[in-house]
């Protein structure tokens, strides 16, 4: 009971110092990409509508009906009149958030005005808590060096820039850091567990899911064909079916849901092609500009270090490199790059290390040794509170008001702030062709929409962007705003125009 008190106190001063230190960057409004993502579906479940449309689009069906029977192409449609992290079905006419519900429903659980800033609280305190339950299954202690080590990675990732970016803005990675540190925990000691873990992490981002894969090395089953072994085989493999259909429960229910078939993908077909241009895409995951490929060199080359010395056997060694392996193979193969997807065979090698640690500390010392840590978070996370300037959300959100009296706001990342805040439809100007942007303002314009063109926030050349819509000979109206900039205006046609 005691050990429980001093975790307690210790975890909750983390969470505290965390939830100052990061407190800045959750004032701001969520704009796209992933941000506004989870955040608008979390929005959506705070008010139970995650399965109805997130935004009133009336317009929406008879615009499809215009776009398709014009002849545009669906690529050309599905990323257009949506904000980020949204996309159109081309089968139902729906549109669909991405992701996958674990962040949100967990974000969902706070007031919509302050459910940004429990998020990084909550991911340490899912950081510590997991791992340390599961460290004490495996040392059988209650303080140790794992422990430790466990707490000086905590303060570690809140420090250094590529695991701290992901405490800073609102994404799936955080929550499941230590899901799969105790996955890795668990590898040698109990592989269902390991995968239950895994399994349940991909609740909060599907294509964890992979490296479940690498678990297979690890079950203990015999090799020689029996029929005695045939029939343990299939019922291990059950057993571990279940766990994980058991453990992706909510997410297959979301789907089942939203979908109507709970094994159906949530992403849209660009974020889910493969390629066949591989060369690209090992130049941008393995290169020492990447963090986390240098972190992946550091642990396997630990993992060696250990194979050498004899600390473990060969078929240990590779069973654990299978995990990168799978890993990197896969996004290898995919057409997305961005530097963090390979994050997570990182912290299952970790924790695989943290569970071979077995040298043991007096209670007393550990103990002054993790306070010291939390007390640092929580010192560092007062000062950055009070060295910085502090906006209230009623601040934040006023700062949009330019932007409220509009029915569609186009642009980039900007509009779906609005799309959060005020609920108008943000459309993505540079996602599609001018000539189907052309037809859709003209629809919007000739059915009484109000639209207004962040011209600063389209990525596209500003004189590019006044030309074409200049080219469109409808009465826009240029604007400065106060905060976005140029834009222009275009009030919609009135009943007696023709």
């Amino acid at each position: 009971m005691k050990n429980i008190i001093i975790y307690t106190f210790l975890i909750i001063t983390i969470c505290v110092g965390s939830y100052l230190k990061f407190h800045k960057n959750q004032e701001n409004i969520p704009i796209g990409c992933d941000e506004f993502g989870y955040m608008n579906l979390a929005k959506a479940m705070h008010h139970n509508k995650e399965f109805k449309d997130h935004v009133s689009r009336p317009y929406l069906i008879d615009l499809l009906k215009t776009l398709r029977d014009s002849g545009y192409s669906e690529q050309e449609i599905d990323w257009l009149i949506v904000p980020h992290s949204y996309y159109v079905s081309p089968h139902s006419n729906q549109i669909f958030n991405q992701y996958a519900p674990g962040t949100s429903y967990i974000l969902s659980i706070f007031p919509v005005d302050s459910m940004k800033l429990f998020f990084t609280p909550i991911a340490l305190l899912l950081l510590l808590i997991i791992p340390l339950i599961t460290l004490f299954k495996v040392t059988k202690t209650a303080w140790g060096w794992p422990q430790i080590i466990l707490f000086i990675f905590t303060v570690f990732i809140t420090l250094t820039s590529v695991f701290l970016v992901e405490l800073t803005r609102i994404n799936s990675l955080a929550l499941t850091f230590g899901l799969l540190l105790s996955s890795g925990i668990m590898l040698k000691h109990n592989s269902l567990i390991s995968c239950l873990l895994i399994a349940i992490s991909a609740n909060f981002r599907i294509v964890n899911l992979l490296l479940l894969l690498p678990i297979i090395a690890f079950i203990d089953l015999p090799i020689k064909i029996t029929l005695t072994n045939i029939v343990n085989w299939i019922k291990t493999g059950l057993k571990y079916l279940i766990i994980i259909l058991l453990a992706l429960s909510p997410y297959l229910i979301y789907v089942y849901r939203l979908k109507g078939n709970p094994f159906l993908n949530t992403y849209s077909s660009i974020d889910t092609s493969s390629t066949f241009d591989f060369r690209s895409n090992i130049e941008f995951y393995f290169n020492f500009n990447s963090e986390f490929f240098i972190y992946h060199l550091i642990l396997i080359g630990i993992l060696l270090y250990l194979l050498l010395s004899k600390k473990i056997i060969t078929k240990t060694f590779l069973a654990v490199l299978l995990f990168p392996i799978v890993n990197y193979a896969f996004f290898i193969t995919h057409k997305m790059q961005i530097n963090y997807y390979p994050y997570g065979s990182i912290f299952i090698i970790l924790g695989f290390l943290l569970s071979l640690i077995n040298k043991s500390i007096k209670p007393f010392k550990a103990q002054i040794i993790t306070a010291i840590l939390a007390l640092f978070v929580f010192t560092d996370g007062i000062l950055k509170y009070k060295n910085q300037d502090h906006q209230t959300i009623i601040t934040a959100k006023q700062s949009y008001n330019e932007l409220n009296t509009f029915h569609i706001v186009w642009g980039d990342l900007i509009p779906s702030a609005s799309d959060f805040i005020w609920e108008n439809s943000a459309f993505k100007f540079a996602a599609s062709t001018p000539r189907c942007r052309k037809t859709v303002i003209n629809y919007l314009h000739s059915k009484g929409y109000s639209q207004i063109f962040l011209i600063n926030d389209i990525p596209l050349k500003s004189n590019e962007i006044i030309a074409e819509l200049s080219n469109l000979n409808l009465p826009f109206k240029p604007f400065v705003t106060q905060k976005f900039g140029t834009a222009f205006i275009l009030l919609p046609k009135r009943n007696n125009e023709k």
